[in-house]
């Protein structure tokens, strides 16, 4: 008589084959702005959730409209970024999720309105 592996033992291989074979790889991915997208908006709409955006020394005129969970930081410290708002009477970072980490008072000098943060 054959030992037969006991069923549990084949049901924990199959779904752990199953995870590992149709279960795609996460992994956070960081964005420069302006090498791989020229403005912070553009950088924001590529991003998925977990990336890092990465902005270089300079001054960005936009409105910047956050809808997933990033990071945004500058890529030298305090007073190498600047971001002005495009739009005065709109604010410069408008996030409307939570988990989002935009390091502005380290980095960023702000211009116009600030940043606004709704349903966080």
């Amino acid at each position: 008589m054959k030992n037969k592996p006991p069923k549990t033992l084949l049901a924990m291989a199959l779904v752990f084959f199953a995870i590992i074979v149709f279960v795609p790889t996460i992994s956070a991915t960081d964005i420069c702005v302006p090498d791989n997208y020229a403005t912070i908006q553009s950088a924001v709409n590529a991003a998925n959730d977990g990336d890092t955006i990465i902005v270089r020394d300079g001054t960005y005129n936009e409105n910047v409209d956050v809808s997933k969970r990033l990071t945004i930081r500058s890529e030298n410290g305090y007073g190498s970024t600047t971001v002005q708002a495009a739009s005065s009477s709109d604010h410069v970072f408008n996030v409307t999720v939570d988990y989002v980490n935009i390091n502005v008072d380290s980095w960023l000098k702000e211009q116009q309105t600030g940043k606004r943060l709704e349903y966080v």
